[in-house]
């Protein structure tokens, strides 16, 4: 064989042996991030935690709200002892007018006895 087919085939060796590099360069390096792209990434992540950090502020705030709510609202037990005082008040009100009733009866009774007397003086 001449110098010159040796020379080619080693041209021709070399530019695979490089383009064999490339692609294993390539290859490896096809998945991994550039300090970049990580910090993008980590910026991003920061804005979206806080955003969800400001959403749960808000979120524990109507939670806080809705248990102070829930916890000032009546009860059964309170309305059943409401119902009770209302019950015994009723009750209490109609003794009172059957007592007043009573009373505008012998009133009226008095009155009729004193208007039918003759003189004020008479006894």
């Amino acid at each position: 064989m001449n110098y010159e087919a040796w020379d080619f085939l080693l041209a021709l060796a070399n530019a695979a042996g490089v383009m064999l590099v490339g692609i294993y360069t390539w290859w490896m390096n096809r998945d991994k991030a550039t300090a970049d792209a990580i910090e993008g990434v980590r910026n991003a992540m920061d804005n979206q935690t806080e955003q969800l950090r400001g959403e749960l502020r808000v979120i524990e705030t109507r939670v806080s709200e809705s248990e102070h709510e829930i916890g000032t609202r009546l009860r059964l037990q309170d309305l059943a002892a409401l119902y009770d005082a209302l019950n015994r008040m009723n009750r209490e009100m109609g003794e009172l007018n059957a007592e007043l009733k009573a009373s505008r009866s012998q009133l009226q009774i008095h009155q009729e006895f004193l208007m039918a007397r003759r003189s004020p003086f008479d006894l």
